[in-house]
């Protein structure tokens, strides 16, 4: 699949989406690390209607009730069970991604994957999931919730191996990584 490319306003769409999955509503209030990965979602899934509404608005100049059904309409998650994400086969089994913004408007697909953990194992599998969905989107959107106690997958962030296999996801997968 050709890649998007990523002009300015599609990197800052995909800067504000990493920014509200990381919302301080969502893990400055709920203990994260005693929940699973689908009360986060269900946490995060109101401010991606919100941030969403308000790029339908401010872009497009939608008024705000239209905006706000664009916005209803075009985040698909595994919690509402009136929409279907579908699954993509690749290796001889099915994935999914835990939510899916289909704006029909610029003709972009972006798949969410949310992952919690505190071991290595857990960010390769986000991370081999989202080079999946990056052969069927158009970007990626891969959140990684450290539960770790000293927050080591967190705290390296900044090292040189990480952020050269950061760039490297970004660069030619289209995949946006971010660590809480």
């Amino acid at each position: 699949m050709k890649k998007k490319n990523k002009s300015i306003k599609r990197v800052k769409f995909m800067k504000k989406i990493m920014e509200t999955l990381k919302h301080p509503d969502v893990f400055g209030v709920i203990k994260y690390k005693n929940v699973s990965e689908s009360v986060i979602k269900t946490y995060i899934h109101p401010h991606l209607i919100r941030e969403l509404t308000i790029y339908y608005k401010e872009l497009y100049g939608y008024k705000e009730k239209y905006a706000n059904s664009k916005a209803h309409n075009s985040l698909l998650w595994e919690g509402d069970t009136r929409k279907t994400i579908n699954n993509v086969e690749v290796f001889g089994v099915m994935h999914r991604p835990d939510m899916v913004i289909k704006d029909d408007v610029s003709s972009t697909n972006i798949a969410i994957e949310i992952k919690k953990g505190d071991k290595g194992q857990a960010i390769r599998e986000g991370i081999g999931q989202s080079i999946v969905y990056s052969e069927v989107f158009d970007f990626v959107s891969y959140l990684f919730v450290d539960t770790s106690e000293d927050k080591r997958i967190l705290n390296s962030m900044e090292l040189s191996r990480e952020s050269k296999l950061i760039y490297s996801l970004w660069n030619n997968y289209n995949i946006w990584l971010g660590v809480i």
